[in-house]
């Protein structure tokens, strides 16, 4: 019975003893610097620089997307959510796809195309050059880093400053913008939303190792007593 006893409260400490992931939030415990270069639409897309984070706030920290919304025609209502897609390792590209198709009227006649979102998680430099070829940043999964929800997706384990290489396109690979300003649409616009923050886990607490000190030390006294 003693012995079930130590073994329960042990089992409670090692429970109590897990991190606990809270987010997205942003900003993030700490705080963060946040500056923005370029259009997600068109070129070579946009860069995102997150600097200056506190890394002593958390145990452990990842950024990446909650939420992504197909890209749609200003003359369409909202078509739902993009679903990841991929990672590719030797091109260092995350990509979401559209669940619905763009659609407008153009001067020659309606146009549907299929669109993706590709991201590329750099190291710092506080410059935009666009997507690299090599050097950069490997991401872990959703479901690696016990975040819960689409557990393939890509998110960035946060060890310092970074910068995030951002493209809405067309599934052949046209920046999303560019073709549809090459289309000759009667009017409206190009609209995209997303929501991308930050997920962090928090240092357990010392109270769970006490708690089982305790209850091997009343353990001990109980057996001391039956001997008596």
């Amino acid at each position: 019975m003693i012995r079930n006893l130590i073994l329960t409260i042990a089992s409670m400490s090692l429970a109590a003893s897990a991190a606990t992931i809270l987010g997205p939030v942003y900003p993030p415990p700490g705080g963060v610097t946040f500056v923005g270069s370029g259009s997600t639409g068109s070129g070579i897309g946009r860069t995102q620089f997150y600097t200056g984070m506190d890394l002593s706030a958390t145990e452990d920290m990842w950024w990446g997307y909650a939420s992504i919304d197909n890209p749609r025609h200003s003359s369409q209502a909202s078509t739902g959510q993009m679903v990841f897609s991929s990672y590719n390792p030797v091109t260092g590209l995350a990509t979401w796809n559209s669940t619905a198709n763009m659609t407008w009227s153009t001067a020659f006649g309606t146009q549907s195309i299929a669109t993706r979102m590709v991201v590329q998680f750099q190291p710092y430099t506080g410059v935009a050059s666009g997507f690299l070829g090599s050097g950069f940043l490997t991401p872990t999964t959703k479901g690696a880093a016990g975040i819960t929800g689409n557990p393939l997706e890509s998110v960035l384990l946060v060890t310092g400053d970074f910068q995030a290489q951002i493209r809405y396109e067309t599934s052949g690979g046209t920046p999303l913008l560019d073709y549809y300003n090459g289309s000759s649409s009667f009017g409206g616009s190009v609209i995209t939303n997303s929501s991308a923050g930050f997920w962090y886990s928090e240092t357990p607490e010392p109270v769970s190792l006490a708690l089982t000190g305790f209850g091997l030390l009343a353990a001990g006294l109980m057996r001391r007593r039956v001997r008596q």
